[in-house]
């Protein structure tokens, strides 16, 4: 049995790795975080009310442009199903505009990490996992370029690795309200 996971275990490192390795940019494209808020003038002229309500809605456009992590996956995660070496987030639902963020403080060049997004509902088994990283997403994520946009997202999803990285490492999923 311990053979059979072994072999499980290395047949999702090299799936990762090669739909990792093949990613095109097409569907993900990197960009970077912006943490602008728009800021609202008022003429002298006008009465403190118009001043407050001024201010609420600077506040209110500045609210929308944040991010909101809604998973987060770690490298001192405890393995998923007692599998070490592979990892797998919380499910959490997102729609809309998302982006993964890699936080790899000690990680050089060549450092980064793959992580698979696929739906809740397959990650069951292990075989069920293989087949959900072949139809999902798969993202690398090189940490000297951190942040990756993620289109397509509408249901549960999980965060998903299986490649062991010798630096430690966190990746947010975000999403915009």
């Amino acid at each position: 049995m311990r053979r059979v996971c072994f072999y499980l275990i290395a047949l999702t490192i090299v799936t990762l790795t090669m739909v990792g390795c093949g990613d095109s940019g097409e569907e993900i494209s990197a960009t970077t975080v912006s943490r602008e808020t728009s800021t609202t003038q008022v003429a002298p002229a006008e009465t403190s009310t118009t001043q407050a309500a001024a201010k609420t809605s600077t506040t209110q456009a500045a609210a929308e442009d944040e991010w909101v992590t809604v998973a987060t996956l770690s490298s001192t995660d405890a393995p998923w199903h007692d599998m070490e070496g592979l990892l797998m987030s919380d499910p959490f639902t997102a729609a809309g505009e998302a982006q993964l963020v890699l936080d790899m403080p000690d990680g050089g060049e060549l450092d980064g990490v793959i992580v698979g997004i696929i739906p809740a509902d397959k990650a069951t088994s292990l075989s069920a996992l293989l087949e959900a990283v072949q139809e999902g997403i798969v993202v690398t994520l090189p940490a000297t370029l951190p942040t990756r946009a993620i289109s397509g997202l509408d249901g549960t999803y999980v965060l998903v690795n299986s490649v062991p990285q010798t630096v430690a490492w966190s990746v947010e999923l975000q999403t915009r309200p």
